[in-house]
């Protein structure tokens, strides 16, 4: 009803629901995408689109489906577009962790209060993903009045989330004579690509966990973030 908005996390809400009622088999998700002939004739903006994909791996989706990918939204925003199309690439890069990880992939720790966390754990990995939802503006009344139709992003900061490493990655290492702090590294899955070396967060690994600190989401092109503990290439 109009005096009950969803909240920014409804998508996920939802897409986690699907994933536990269908347990334990694989679930194929899907997210509002690129459209302009719905939400009367508005596309989403960059936060909102992200938030949307972003609830997609959050929620342990083993594949993505688009509602819809107008392509005429490019000319609408072009900036929404293609940072779409990021991270679009991002998941495409990892497509096989995704496929063979799930959620409650560990057990972790974290200080969060305005993000959504999930931990995704595979035989080889750990990909921890951050989803901000420090966003107001947005309700059904203003929406279908024609105004106040965008959910606005505020930065978000997480000062600590701490991992814990699962038994399989730490016999991972073992089986290699190495210790998981040896063996393992963390990139950020960042615009297709995997990045050692990153920006507005600290991360470290030890022999029992691997904690993401200081970790800095934006109000558009950076309100989802991915990191992934995986071996040392």
């Amino acid at each position: 009803s109009f005096d009950n908005t969803m909240r920014i996390q409804g998508a996920y809400d939802y897409l986690i629901n699907t994933r536990n009622n269908m347990k334990p088999m694989p679930t194929w998700l899907y997210s509002q995408a690129f459209c302009m002939d719905c939400w009367e004739h508005y596309a989403l903006n960059t936060g909102e689109l992200l938030v949307q994909f972003g609830s997609v791996v959050a929620a342990g989706g083993k594949g993505i489906m688009l509602f819809q990918s107008d392509v005429k939204s490019r000319a609408k925003d072009s900036t929404a577009w293609d940072n779409g199309g990021k991270f679009l690439s991002s998941m495409y890069a990892i497509r096989e962790i995704l496929r063979i990880s799930d959620v409650d992939g560990a057990k972790y720790d974290t200080d969060a209060d305005h993000a959504i966390v999930s931990v995704l754990g595979g035989p080889e990995t750990a990909l921890v993903i951050f989803l901000n939802t420090n966003a107001d503006s947005y309700n059904d009344v203003t929406c279908y009045a024609g105004i106040g139709r965008h959910w606005n992003f505020h930065s978000e900061k997480i000062n600590k989330t701490k991992i814990y490493l699962p038994q399989n990655l730490k016999d991972l290492a073992s089986r290699e004579n190495k210790s998981p702090s040896e063996y393992f590294e963390i990139v950020e899955v960042h615009n297709g690509s995997l990045k050692t070396d990153f920006d507005d967060a600290d991360g470290d690994v030890s022999d029992e966990s691997f904690p993401l600190k200081n970790v800095e989401l934006g109000s558009s092109a950076s309100v989802v973030r991915m990191f992934m503990l995986h071996p040392k290439q």
